[in-house]
């Protein structure tokens, strides 16, 4: 939703169905039009993509896709393998990919309830346009957008790790915040 609250065009969602669940986030995602898929069911999926195709070749409204398919919860990790659909269904439609780089939601989204304010960057990267990816596959474009993306959450965890320690005054509420990450 973070990225929703920056863009000044009509944007909307393709989210797995687990978090159709998730009170505020699933009804939020159904109040935008967007899509939840039931990735274990390859029609449906299949079904979802041709939708993006087809409001992006109709320029009815702009998509937010995590091709990761899921959140890595190791904020350390890099990032979990895109998935090639969704780059499929934008280059059939020849539309723009805008690689964003978001990071420090991890803290945010602890399974522990918590009201703590953490920093959170989000970066978006040079658009990649239909003229930039014309002779590659969507392994290729798969590849290029990771690798961008990778690069800028690198920098922001750099941030993000001197922010968090520029936030606790003290070395005993650093070290207590260092293992809250790991619990």
């Amino acid at each position: 939703m973070i990225i929703s609250s920056v863009l000044p065009e009509a944007t909307t969602y393709l989210s797995k169905i687990e978090n159709k669940k998730i009170p505020v986030v699933g009804r939020i995602i159904a109040a935008m039009d967007g899509t939840f898929v039931d990735r274990g069911n390859f029609q449906k999926a299949v079904a979802a993509m041709m939708k993006i195709e087809k409001d992006l070749s109709e320029k009815n409204k702009n998509w937010v896709i995590f091709p990761e398919g899921t959140r890595n919860r190791d904020p350390n990790a890099p990032l979990l393998e895109f998935h090639k659909g969704s780059f499929r269904a934008i280059m059939k439609a020849q539309a723009p990919i805008v690689p964003v780089a978001l990071y420090g939601t991890h803290n945010c989204l602890k399974s522990k309830y918590n009201l703590k304010k953490y920093p959170v960057y989000l970066t978006f990267l040079k658009p990649i346009m239909p003229e930039d990816y014309k002779d590659m596959t969507p392994d290729e474009v798969r590849l290029k957008t990771k690798q961008l993306v990778q690069d800028e959450v690198n920098i922001q965890r750099k941030l993000y790790n001197q922010e968090i320690e520029g936030l606790f005054k003290s070395q005993k509420a650093l070290k207590k915040f260092q293992e809250s990450k790991l619990a």
